[in-house]
This record gives C-alpha cells, structure tokens and sequence, in this order.
C-alpha cells in the first residue's frame, strides 16, 4: 500500500506534468500486477465467480482510489486520476486477465469519469481537465469493443456491481445527461450514448429483433425506418419503464431547466447567463434528438410558442423582463425565439455604439448558443416551425452574417466570427429556397445596416469622407468582420440571381471598397490591412470592372506597393479574369513605363509560381492552369520588343531579354510539353526568340542562358540544325 500512495501522490503533482505522466504509467502496471499475481478463482465452468472482482484487493483498492480523486474538487486531482484511468482502460482492453475487474468496476469507471468531466467545466482555462478526462472515456469506450466478452456480459444484471447493475441501468443514467448545462459534458455524454446505445442493442440492430417477449412490432417498424441505435433504445426502455408516454418523455428534455421570472425587475447577469446555459442545452438536445431520429418535427410544434407569446418575440424588444419571461415552465421554441429578441437590433446598434444590451457579460454564452441555434435552424427550415417574417430572426442571421460582435464573438476571434458568418450564409442559402418570403425583409434589414455603417454621402461609422477621401472608422475591427460578411453575403447562391445587397450599394461601394484599398499606408497596423484585404476582396466579389483593378496595378499613377499589399488576392482574381487581363499586363511588360514593367512581371511571374506549387503539393495540375495558359501564351508575341537586336551595346536591353526568359523559364517548368506544342500559336516566336538571342553575343545573356535549362525545348524542336543551335544556348 506504501508504493499505491506514492502513486496516488505524484498523480495530484500539481507543478511536474512529467511526474504525473510517470505515475499514470505506474498505475497501470501496479493494475497489471495486480492481475498476474493474484490469479482469480474459477467456478466450475471455466469462468471468473461473481465474488472473485473484489477478492482481488490490491487492483479494487487502486481503481477505488482513482474513482475518489476524480470526484475531487481540486482540479489536479482529477486531472492525474484521469490519466492513471486512461492507462488502466488500455490495460483492461488488451490483458484477458483484467476481464473480472472490468466486469466489475467499467460502469462504475465511466460514470465517474463523465462527474469529472462536469466538474471539468468550471475548472481554470488551461489546466487541461477536460481534455484528459475525454482521453480516459476514449479509452475506456474501446474495452467492451475489444472485449466481446466483457460487453455481454455487462448486458447481464449483477449485484455486486457498485451504482449500476447493468448497461441498461447505466444508459438510463447518461440519458439524462445529455441535456446538462455544461456544454463539452453534454456533447460528451450524447457520443458516449451513441456509442453504448449501439452495444446494448447490437443484438436487435444485427439480427433484426430483440427479446420477443419485449416489442417486437415496434422494433421492426424502426428498424424498417433506419432509425439508430438510440431511438431503438429510448423505444425500448419506454415500453420497459410503462410510466410515461413518448410525448412526456421528450417534452421533459425541451423545458429549459432555468426559467426567466416575467417581471418588471432586472434580471441579474448571473440569472440570464444560467438562462442562456439552458436554451442552449434544450436547443443542443433538440438537434442531437432530430438527427438520431427521437424527435420529429411535428413534437416540436407543440412547443411552438401562440401567437401571443410569438408576437412577443417578434418585436426585438430588449425588455427582458417584460418580454422574455413566462409563467410556469419554457421550452425549447419560445426560449430560442425570446434569445433572439434579446439580440440588440442592427442599425440601431450602429447608432448608439452597441451600448445597453441585456446580452452584455453573457459574450461566451450567447456566442455558443448562437451556434446552435444556427444548427438547429437548418434542421427545421422545412418545416414551417419558424414563421419566415420574424424579425428577430432576420436581425439574428444579418448580426451572424456581419456583425458576430452582437452575438458575442470578440474582436480578435477571427476564424470564430468567420466560421459563424459561413454558417448564417450556407442558412440564408438553403432557407431562401423554402422560404422565399424572408429575402426581401433580410434586403430591407442589410440596407437599413449599411446606411448606419457606411451611408450613402459618407456619414457612416464605420467608413467616413472627407471631401470625397474614404477613411476608415475608429472601430478597425468590425470594418473588417463587415467587409467579410458582406463578400460572402456578395456570393450567396439565391434563387433567379437574386442579391442581398441592395442595387443602390452595389453601384457605388466598390470604388469605395477599391479607393480605401489603394490608399492603405505602408505601415499599416495588422487591423487595418486586414480590413483593407477586406475591402478589396469586396470590390471584386461586387464585380467592378477590371480596367479600375488594372489601373491601380499597371495605370499611369500605379503604386507598386498595391501589388505587394495584396498579392494573394490578385493572384486569384487574375487566374478567373486571364482572358480579359493578361493582353494589358503584356502591354505593359512591353511598354516604357518603369514601375508598370515591374508590377507586370511580378505579377505574372507570381501566377506561373502559384501554379506550381499548386501542382506540386497536389500532384496533378491545377484546374485553372490550362484556361490560364491559353490565354497567356498567345500573348507572347507582344514581348518581341523585348528581344529586338539593339543598334548598340545597352544594358536596358539586356535586362529586358532577362524579363522574357525569366518569364519563359517559368513557362517552361510550369508544362513545357504544353508550351512547346508545334500546335500552339505562339510556338513559332518562342523558337524565333531564340534563335535571336543566339546571334547575339552579349556574354552575360549567354551566361544567364543557364537559367533556363529545358531538356524539353531541346527535344521537341524540328530539324537537326536548329536542335545543335538550341544545344549551344542551355550549354
């Protein structure tokens, strides 16, 4: 016992990850110890006796030891025991002689785990509990599956079990977590009832029945229905129990836990954020019970809010007192449609700065139940629940789309507010199809915002003019996560080309968009060239034309700084616009204009590059590279200029010849059995170029003629004495 102390105590280290790690190790093999050194007693059929899990004291004592520290409040008590669990499952799942200990304690094991991970929710942020709790629950998941024994077994009652006799007694205990307030818990809890639901009724999923005896009927009409393994289950356990109806049993998981008392007093924010906490577990359960085939939509109408109680949620007030309560119980519908209601409205928001929403200090909440919710629409979209002119609901997917902020998405999350903005998106897409009565009221809503944010003569906050100059606002941030929002809002698949944003904006936003994009300084803070990027990707994705792109990269006044600014996105946009693009940036390679030279080159030269990583880290050509090259090949011809024979010595001649081959070289390395084709147009003056370098004998253009070796060129050029000519220049 001296040496399970020292185990224990090193598993609670709260300073030495490394020791933990150890001591974790250590358990395990005082388990397995344990194991082959107190062998069990057989009965006389070959198997362990029922009494022999817990005559083995050393291993009891171990496991009961860890059970104790995983229900401890301090969080690094759990976190040790929950990694000395994790090795004793592997241990349990792969030595035969641990089957009598896993009979005996796995149910226990796993629901001490899942208290630990509840517990886990209110631990620090970085302690790591949760994580490692998940791990140990893995891991014990996978010894009934390499046991088949064990599974059977726990399907048979037995009494010395400690808290569950069986897996169904077990199974009615996690059902009931699976609509907790702690989030990672509950989304824990509904894989692991999947997953043991499976087990338990893996007899009537394989073999088509269960026990005659019990609903034969009833499980082959579900089985005729594809359903899964939980509603098998939650079928079968309700003709078990016989003590309340199907309607009963899930209306019991739709009520919210915590209610909103309706009064005139203010709610206090400790209140509303357990509210939140609630909705979302009702709204997650609703999800989860719709897609393994519990729930059906016709159970959610009946908690569909009257009209009475509906038109108190459509006016977006903000009186949660007034509005937001009921008397008695909630459930799921009118709770998610009072949230949105608590949602400040958009464009009076933008008026006032945001300030005095009832949502302020529930940020964390209110971002993860808008999740859900936006989850959970999707699900019900067809089915008529949500009346498709609520304007809360409009408010709530126009905040999801362009303004996270409200829903309390913070500043620096980025990916959050744009993983959000893509969920409300891939929504508006699929509801517009059966709902199409909500477009013109999200149209209104988005032009009513963009008037706040933008406005038409320049008075907006988030974008101001001065004398006709563009300039950002003082709240970089939300400029940024609109002009996101409103590019993918630019690229929603709406039914007859139908778009979000009004035509008045679409006209003029963007030269806007492209003029704030232009003027961004060299030294930019990281938040105004991501609001800038922004503003650029906006003005393409609103289709100005591409002569205003061109200007700024190869006009009279181009800043080669807008090249660099923006490189990426150029990129993109020119290998979708090369039939209508690539003939000026050749004029311009061709052309006088210094820095207009410059910007075409590396412009090109950057696509050819992007090619070929593309193909090289995919393994195949990308799927824009041959409609890019038919349109840029027949422009070389343009470049002759380049390789004119000068009437004297000039180092700018030089230099110009070194732009062609630089250029064919990337060519050449990109597909040179495309560009070399007989077939090609351009293939003659590609041959004819080199041919004229030949003459020349300039030594630093024959020097850098190793610059582009080309085997290929050599191989596929006509005629004997042209191949010896090509030979001599990559020599």
């Amino acid at each position: 016992m001296v040496l399970l102390e020292a185990i224990l105590g090193g598993l609670s280290d709260e300073k030495s990850g490394a020791k933990r790690e150890l001591c974790a190790n250590a358990a395990r093999e005082f388990l397995l110890w344990s194991a082959k050194h107190i062998p069990m007693p057989k009965t006389k059929e070959g198997g362990v006796s029922s009494a022999s899990a817990s005559s083995n004291l050393n291993a009891a004592s171990l496991l009961r030891r860890l059970f104790e520290r995983l229900a401890h409040p301090e969080a690094y008590q759990r976190l040790g025991a929950a990694q000395a669990m994790a090795r004793c499952a592997d241990a349990m799942g792969r030595l035969s002689d641990l089957n009598h200990v896993s009979d005996a304690f796995y149910l226990e094991a796993v629901s001490k785990c899942v208290g630990a991970l509840r517990a886990a929710e209110h631990d620090a942020e970085g302690t790591g509990t949760k994580t490692q709790v998940a791990d140990a629950l893995a891991a014990l998941l996978k010894v009934p599956l390499r046991r088949t024994n064990l599974a059977d077994s726990l399907k048979t009652p037995r009494t010395d079990r400690q808290g569950f006799v069986d897996l169904a007694a077990f199974l009615g205990w996690l059902w009931k977590l699976t609509v907790v307030p702690e989030r990672y818990c509950r989304d824990i809890c509904m894989w692991l009832m999947d997953k043991l639901a499976t087990l338990q009724m893996e007899d009537a999923m394989q073999t088509g029945h269960l026990i005659l005896t019990y609903i034969p009927t009833l499980l082959t009409q579900l089985l005729d229905d594809n359903k899964g393994a939980v509603a098998v289950w939650f079928q079968w356990q309700l003709q078990q129990d016989n003590a309340e109806s199907e309607s009963e049993a899930i209306q019991k998981f739709l009520t919210i836990q915590c209610q909103l008392e309706n009064s005139e007093a203010a709610i206090s924010l400790s209140h509303l954020r357990l509210w939140i906490q609630a909705v979302e577990a009702s709204v997650s359960w609703a999800s989860w019970a719709l897609k393994q085939q519990i729930l059906t939509p016709s159970q959610l109408h009946q908690s569909t809010p009257s009209s009475t109680k509906s038109s108190k949620a459509t006016t977006g007030s903000a009186d949660v007192g007034a509005d937001a309560g009921m008397h008695g119980q909630q459930n799921c519908m009118p709770a998610l449609l009072d949230f949105l209601s608590m949602i400040p409205d958009l464009t009076e928001a933008a008026a006032d700065g945001g300030e005095g929403s009832v949502l302020t200090g529930c940020e964390h909440d209110t971002k993860h139940l808008a999740f859900k919710a936006l989850t959970f629409l999707q699900q019900i979209k067809e089915d008529n629940i949500f009346p498709a002119d609520l304007p809360a609901l409009h408010n709530f997917l126009l905040a999801a789309l362009l303004a996270p902020a409200h829903l309390g998405v913070s500043p620096p999350e980025a990916q959050t507010a744009r993983r959000l903005a893509n969920k409300a998106k891939e929504l508006i897409e699929e509801a517009a199809q059966v709902w199409p009565g909500m477009l013109p009221h999200l149209q209104r809503g988005i032009g009513r915002y963009l008037s706040a944010v933008i406005g038409t003569e320049g008075q907006g906050t988030l974008l101001v003019s001065d004398r006709g100059d563009w300039e950002w606002g003082v709240d970089l941030p939300a400029a940024a996560t609109l002009l996101q929002g409103l590019t993918l809002a630019a690229d929603l698949k709406l039914p007859q080309g139908q778009s979000l944003i009004p035509a008045s904006f679409k006209a003029d936003l963007p030269q806007r968009f492209l003029f704030l994009a232009a003027n961004l300084q060299h030294n930019a803070l990281p938040q105004q060239q991501l609001a800038a990027e922004g503003a650029l990707n906006l003005a393409l994705h609103l289709g100005i034309p591409a002569p205003a792109i061109l200007d700024k990269l190869i006009g009279p006044s181009c800043q080669e700084s807008f090249y660099e600014s923006y490189r990426t996105v150029i990129h993109t946009w020119l290998m979708f616009n090369a039939s209508s693009c690539v003939g000026a940036l050749f004029d311009a390679l061709a052309g006088q204009q210094a820095a207009a030279q410059r910007v075409a080159e590396a412009v090109l030269t950057g696509c050819l590059i992007g090619l070929q990583r593309s193909r090289d880290a995919q393994g195949r050509a990308d799927i824009r590279q041959r409609s890019f090259l038919g349109a840029l090949l027949p422009q070389l011809p343009k470049l002759a200029s380049l390789i004119a024979v000068p009437s004297a010595n000039s180092e700018d001649m030089v230099t110009k010849r070194m732009t062609y081959l630089h250029l064919l070289a990337h060519l050449l390395k990109l597909d040179a059995q495309h560009v070399l084709d007989p077939s090609q147009p351009s293939f003659t003056f590609i041959f004819d170029s080199y041919c004229s370098i030949l003459t020349l004998r300039y030594e630093s253009c024959v020097h850098h003629g190793t610059y582009y070796e080309g085997p290929e060129f050599v191989q596929r050029c006509p005629g004997q004495q042209q191949e010896d000519e090509m030979r001599i220049i990559i020599m």
